[in-house]
């Protein structure tokens, strides 16, 4: 299952392109570097009901860092199938600007994963058991065990209701 065009104002590895605002919390938005991989932890937040049938769960990303450092995009995001064959990259959504956000020591970045549940057995359920997270500009993967149950295979939808917004303070 592949993935989808990034949405406007997004680049290939998950950064906001030219011209993206650069502003964020927690400091001076030109002093901090670029967060490495081994700079920030990676979580799942709260699951909780997003409209009708669609869910949402943040992934949360800490600053592990003695220093600030600054985050922008998307991370990328895999479902990995239970049999570790299959995945499903997520799409990018547009809803969320990408903007430059600096995060201090144990500082937070969240970006909010939306997804459509699907009932166990049902056609097109797709029966996710960990999910792949890669922090914007990196090539290092953190993989969470899911609880979330089957998700609905939405990887042919022109409008999917599965997808990944860009990452916002806090």
């Amino acid at each position: 299952m592949g993935s989808g065009a990034p949405p406007t104002g997004a680049a290939p590895g998950g950064t906001a392109a030219a011209g993206a605002a650069s502003t964020g919390a927690g400091g001076p938005t030109g002093a901090a570097p670029r967060c490495a991989a081994a700079d920030l932890g990676v979580a799942f937040g709260s699951a909780g009901v997003s409209t009708g049938d669609q869910r949402q769960r943040p992934i949360i990303l800490t600053n592990r860092a003695g220093r600030g450092c600054a985050v922008t995009g998307f991370p990328g995001v895999q479902l990995i199938a239970r049999d570790g064959s299959d995945y499903f990259d997520l799409v990018r959504s547009s809803i969320v600007r990408p903007t430059r956000i600096v995060l201090a020591p144990g500082g937070t970045a969240r970006a909010t994963m939306r997804y459509m549940p699907a009932p166990p057995g049902e056609t097109g359920a797709y029966d996710v058991v960990r999910v792949v997270v890669t922090v914007p500009d990196a090539t290092t993967s953190t993989s969470l065990p899911w609880d979330g149950g089957p998700v609905s295979d939405q990887s042919g939808a022109t409008h999917p209701g599965t997808y990944i917004e860009a990452l916002t303070a806090g």
